[in-house]
């Protein structure tokens, strides 16, 4: 009866792939096929024996210990998509990513060091390297402890479609206030295709606010013992260091105040590039 059912279902490669990477969260199964197999083509375990053979994959179910969890969570429809995509892995489908504007990949959003009273930008994409098109489903958003101190706007407007190739960008604003200390918050984004909703972690720490003019000139003037006053024309002195990361940092300054620290990356995943500080007013 169940080789009747598999012969007769319609084979769906796509619906297949969505659940062989996605079957733990679409079908409620304890993991899903990838976390197991790998991914495809070249899957670990003997998979690839299963490509078209949907009765294989049902029998697999019914007698191998390590998948008598996957029994009714998936059924004989599932079992026939499944053995359409271990067939063609290479069927087309969306993709989702979450990158730089240089179009690294990320894996979570570090604003580095910001002082108390200035802010700091992060701009990023949402790209769809897939062949089809991906469809955000939900608006976007920002949680966690400290979300109240971020402000995140979007080109995401929706209902969106984002075609192959195609991408929408995220601008992300952290002003610190409070303490001083590390910042936690949670950015996620719901769409269509697996393993949804595309979430970064966002890490930053706030820092104290440099010392006023007033400290700054009283101090030089006190330490002036061979009456050379220190050099008090102005200028910047120079923006904050570090590598590039994806960072607006914006904070006026008067004449003789230390640099802010902005923004810094924190390895090969911070987006962007920092902008020099202005200077006076």
């Amino acid at each position: 009866m169940v080789g009747a059912t598999l012969g007769e279902a319609r084979a769906d490669a796509l619906q297949g792939k969505r659940l062989y990477l996605d079957a733990a969260r679409l079908a409620g199964t304890p993991d899903s096929c990838v976390d197991c197999h790998g991914g495809l083509p070249g899957g670990a375990f003997g998979i690839g024996a299963a490509a078209n053979a949907p009765d294989l994959i049902m029998s697999a179910i019914d007698s191998v210990p390590d998948m008598t969890p996957f029994r009714d969570r998936l059924g004989a429809q599932d079992c026939v998509d499944l053995a359409a995509y271990i067939g063609d892995p290479l069927v087309p489908s969306p993709a989702v990513a979450l990158v730089a504007p240089d179009g690294r990949v990320l894996d979570h959003i570090d604003l580095g060091e910001v002082e108390l009273g200035s802010q700091a930008r992060v701009v990023f994409r949402l790209a769809n390297p897939g062949q089809l098109p991906l469809a955000l489903t939900g608006a976007s958003t920002i949680t966690g402890r400290d979300a109240a101190e971020l402000e995140l706007s979007s080109t995401c407007a929706l209902p969106s479609v984002i075609a192959p190739g195609g991408g929408c960008d995220f601008t992300l604003d952290f002003r610190p206030a409070g303490g001083a200390g590390p910042r936690l918050a949670r950015f996620a984004v719901d769409h269509d295709w697996v393993r949804s909703p595309a979430a970064l972690a966002v890490l930053g720490t706030a820092v104290p606010a440099a010392a006023n003019d007033g400290d700054a000139d009283a101090t030089d003037e006190a330490g002036d013992s061979d009456g050379i006053a220190g050099a008090r024309d102005g200028a910047c002195d120079g923006g904050a260091g570090g590598s590039p990361v994806g960072a607006l940092l914006v904070l006026a300054r008067r004449r003789r105040r230390r640099p802010q620290r902005g923004a810094a990356a924190r390895g090969p995943t911070g987006p962007g590039r920092m902008a020099a500080p202005t200077c006076g007013r």
